[in-house]
């Protein structure tokens, strides 16, 4: 600011700004104005925002986008392009729901959020709760119990898996086992890593692990 600019600053006469503000009186409610359920849950109240008439114009642009690229394109034969197909409502809400997921769970790289291979996964952990099921009938531990953990080696792509330094096999699967004194599994779990809130994630739906297993016995 040069010595002039300064001067016209110094000169200016600053008033009272009253008088010639509208005066109103506020008549409305602070209340909410849909009746939600008593059972109501995270979808339903997600949905009076992004309602059907919003997913309709994520469903329209998104088809028109496609198509309009399609268009303008010169592709191969090859091209994984020529397999769009266009979206619909459905859709459009489980890829919403994929991008709330993403939030709570990191997966890298981000391919692996479509992935498929966890339908291999869901294999893996269905066959080793039938093998639990058959340890637990043939034995019943007495009254000394401890809860182990164990890696079993692999440096195969897996997104779970694990890397333990103090391991004599440092890459793997690592499992918790609640296991007898006398070294018998009798309860085990796939550890599948940490959500975003650091809490454990055993197997793929978080369900009773190896502490909830030997309650009945501490």
């Amino acid at each position: 600011m040069n010595s002039i600019q300064s001067t016209e600053v110094e000169q200016i006469q600053w008033h009272e700004f009253s008088g010639r503000q509208t005066s109103f009186t506020f008549e409305l409610t602070n209340l909410l104005n849909v009746q939600l359920a008593c059972d109501v849950n995270q979808c339903s109240v997600f949905s009076l925002f992004v309602d059907d008439s919003i997913i309709n114009v994520l469903v329209q642009e998104t088809n028109r986008y496609a198509q309009q690229k399609l268009n303008r394109l010169k592709l191969s034969p090859s091209a994984r392009m020529h397999q769009w197909k266009p979206t619909n409502p459905p859709e459009i809400k489980q890829f919403i729901g994929l991008l709330l997921w993403m939030g709570l769970v990191n997966v890298s790289p981000i391919a692996n959020y479509w992935s498929k291979k966890n339908v291999l996964v869901g294999k893996i952990f269905q066959f080793c709760n039938q093998l639990q099921d058959n340890f637990q009938k043939d034995y019943t531990p007495g009254e000394d119990i401890v809860i182990d953990e164990s890696l079993i080696p692999w440096r195969g792509r897996l997104i779970f898996r694990q890397y333990i330094t103090n391991k004599a096999h440092k890459y793997g699967i690592k499992l918790l086992k609640l296991c007898a004194n006398d070294g018998y599994t009798w309860a085990m779990k796939i550890y599948s890593g940490k959500s975003a809130d650091g809490i454990r994630e055993i197997g793929l739906a978080q369900n009773k692990n190896c502490s909830t297993k030997g309650e009945h016995y501490i």
